[in-house]
């Protein structure tokens, strides 16, 4: 499967990308307190924030982190089990699905597999690609890793993420070695719960990534 982040800021000259960083932080931020004061939009003179739709600086801010936290709330004392739920969630990664489910309803794959039936989506299908699992030889569907594998492997991956030192890349490539995904950002971002808003930020800079779609910001 194609990553299309992979070479989003190929050409992009920063002559300064520590500062840049934090630029876009600050700027984002700025936007928020903006909007939740009740000033009118645009909120900022920046064109491309003024088109384009991003994550907030602090994640706990986002809807979809809410969610999440909320989905995961009481099980922060049980690791396997809590690194289940932020891997369902990330392989779900809607927000209309999580706020209808409880992380309990994991242990039950047939009768979650039921409930998600029921939905015309149970998972978002365009923030970003998430492709078959392989393990121990044996293929899982997006579906199936979410409802099945991640319960008979929770051990494993909290195992896997302790021997990372705390190292988020390493965390995610050790996975992705079991895994064996083209794409590893789903991992990553359920290992890591900003650094990629920044970069899309700097892909629309660098001309790669394009207002349209779900990308429009529609201000409300």
């Amino acid at each position: 499967m194609n990553n299309p982040y992979a070479t989003a800021l190929d050409g992009l000259i920063l002559d300064d990308p520590v500062s840049a960083f934090f630029d876009f932080c600050r700027e984002r931020e700025k936007i928020r307190v903006s909007r939740e004061n009740g000033n009118p939009f645009p909120w900022t003179d920046d064109p491309i924030f003024q088109k384009g739709r991003f994550l907030n600086v602090f994640r706990e801010d986002d809807r979809g982190s809410k969610a999440i936290l909320s989905f995961a709330k009481d099980i922060e004392n049980d690791l396997p089990m809590l690194i289940h739920a932020l891997f369902f969630a990330r392989w779900c990664n809607r927000q209309e699905t999580l706020d209808k489910l409880s992380s309990d309803m994991l242990l039950e794959p047939k009768e979650l597999l039921k409930t998600l039936n029921s939905f015309n989506h149970w998972s978002n299908l365009t923030a970003y690609p998430v492709e078959t699992v392989h393990w121990k030889g044996v293929d899982y569907s997006r579906l199936d890793a979410a409802v099945k594998l991640f319960l008979t492997i929770k051990e494993s991956l909290a195992k896997i993420i302790i021997k990372s030192d705390r190292n988020v890349i390493k965390a995610t490539n050790a996975i992705n070695a079991e895994f064996k995904m083209q794409n590893n950002f789903p991992i990553f971002m359920a290992v890591i719960y900003l650094s990629c808003e920044c970069r899309k930020y700097y892909s629309y800079v660098n001309g790669t990534k394009l207002f349209k779609g779900k990308n429009v910001f529609q201000p409300k």
